[in-house]
């Protein structure tokens, strides 16, 4: 499942996980599916702490947390639509001596996708490039 991302915990070291917090529903897309089906996708938090992605494993707010990425280790970014959603948007990144994961997940509206990629485009030129295309685009 997407959201059983390789990185465990909410451990990290430095200040990676310092700074502001941004945090909201979004769709994620479970590993290995195409998107195209309602079943491909999973509602969830997704929780910004400084450059680190959060996902909350329990629909409860409160729950627990697992972290998933850091934005300073992004390789590729991409915006498209999947399935139902105009809104989507793969992040790749490194996570273990150059191996490299992907996470996608989609939000209902163009609102909520434009302040996911603001925010996260602090971490990564990569999500600072593709905000700039998806702004010009929608």
């Amino acid at each position: 499942d997407a959201v059983t991302a390789k990185l465990e915990g909410d451990e990290h070291g430095g200040d990676a996980g310092a700074g502001k917090v941004h945090e909201g529903l979004v769709w994620t897309l479970v590993d290995g599916q195409s998107g195209q089906n309602k079943n491909d996708w999973r509602k969830r938090r997704l929780i910004m702490k400084g450059s680190l992605l959060h996902v909350q494993l329990d629909k409860k707010r409160g729950g627990a947390l697992k972290q998933i990425c850091d934005l300073r280790s992004t390789v590729e970014c991409r915006t498209t639509i999947l399935g139902r959603f105009q809104h989507c948007l793969a992040v790749t990144y490194n996570y273990e001596e150059g191996a490299e994961a992907t996470i996608t997940f989609a939000t209902e509206s163009k609102q909520p996708m434009l302040d996911w990629l603001e925010t996260m485009s602090e971490f990564s030129l990569y999500i600072a490039r593709e905000r700039a295309a998806y702004t010009r685009q929608t």
